[in-house]
């Protein structure tokens, strides 16, 4: 099969999207298939990556005004014979222009949404939201002939905004070949004393500030624990500035790491706490129970009903007093800590092997196709 997906996707990304991206279509190719990414810069291009993957650059247009004719053309004429096209995110231009060249030429498209049409992100910005909905995403949805969601939550939401047709729940896939503990590096069974936060800083969405506000409690009672967050974002500096004005000790905001050092970081950590507001997925959390290290999640983050039904994990509402004295208790019981990492560990090379994930994938592309007929 040949299969194209629209999107920016990259191996190195901070970005979930982009990383779990990248690892479908890894995976989509060693399951036997041509993977095609069509993607927009300022200068049409074309690579292989080692991977095999085919990278299509078409020019782009300012924030995706419209499309260049030269990829319409591309689009109408197909020489990549692409028998599927998976558009990844919403609220993009890009998309609704593909998603209608798409449809007036009858190709089949599927759509993940990433949960961008979670109740929470759709408040977002009420207005352009709603503007935007209404002048070009309903089109995009219109336009899907099916739709894959990363969690069994994103059901309601997209039958909320008018979606109907066939729905698959398949969750992002891991990049186990790199973050695997037997695959490249050794555990380090040093565990340092610190909470770890990998991702963006988004304040409000990733619900930063109310992490910082329950480490400042935690740390009254524990004078040897640290939080180091990792990343990069527009809130880099009102994080920075939150910690100082709250006198907030042994908070440390670095730079995002890949690789090695992302292992490690992850490796040495007293456990993963992801905050989040709201959180479809959060590919950091997946990737910290990998490696074998407890997680801490929100209310917020749809997997936390997940990990709570398989008693893996630890929920926090958010309330910085109630955080605060949970987490204590999780980290003080040092033998229940080790054994929720392993518990964690079984769990999520259970259920985000990307083998299992592309495989399940291709299979939701033959339906599609099928149904297209």
């Amino acid at each position: 099969m040949n299969i194209a997906l629209i999107g920016y996707f990259k191996s190195d990304a901070v970005n979930g999207i982009a990383l779990a991206g990248y690892h479908l279509a890894k995976h989509l190719i060693l399951q036997g298939h041509e993977v095609f990414i069509y993607y927009f810069s300022q200068k049409r291009a074309d690579c292989i990556d080692d991977e095999g993957i085919h990278y299509r650059y078409f020019k782009q247009s300012y924030k995706g005004v419209y499309l260049d004719k030269d990829f319409v053309t591309f689009l109408k004429k197909n020489p990549d014979q692409i028998e599927i096209f998976h558009l990844h995110s919403v609220f993009n231009l890009y998309n609704y222009h593909v998603s209608k060249v798409l449809r007036k030429n009858g190709l089949p498209q599927v759509l993940t949404p990433h949960g961008g049409y979670s109740p929470q992100l759709l408040q977002r910005k009420f207005l352009l939201k709603k503007l935007f909905f209404w002048l070009f995403e309903k089109e995009v949805i219109r336009n899907a002939h099916g739709m894959i969601l990363v969690q069994d939550k994103e059901l309601d939401d997209v039958r909320n905004v008018g979606f109907l047709g066939k729905v698959k729940v398949i969750p992002n896939p891991l990049p186990l070949d790199s973050l695997h503990p037997l695959a490249r590096v050794p555990v380090n069974s040093k565990q340092l004393h610190y909470l770890l936060y990998l991702g963006r800083f988004d304040m409000e969405h990733k619900g930063l500030d109310l992490l910082l506000r329950t480490f400042k409690i935690l740390s009254q009672y524990r004078s040897d624990i640290h939080l180091f967050l990792y990343g990069d974002g527009k809130d880099r500096k009102d994080l920075e500035d939150l910690v100082e004005t709250l006198d907030i000790p042994r908070v440390k905001i670095n730079a995002p790491v890949y690789g090695q050092e992302k292992l490690k970081v992850i490796d040495e950590c007293l456990l993963y706490i992801q905050p989040s507001r709201w959180e479809v997925f959060g590919m950091s959390i997946i990737e910290a129970m990998v490696m074998g290290r407890p997680v801490v999640v929100s209310e917020g983050c749809y997997l936390a009903e997940t990990l709570e039904k398989n008693a893996v994990g630890l929920v926090i509402p958010m309330e910085e007093n109630v955080a605060a004295e949970l987490i204590l208790g999780y980290i003080n019981n040092t033998r229940s800590l080790r054994n929720e990492g392993d518990k964690g560990k079984k769990f999520a090379l259970a259920h985000y092997d990307p083998v299992i994930v592309a495989r399940k994938t291709l299979e939701y592309y033959q339906e599609i196709l099928i149904s297209h007929v």
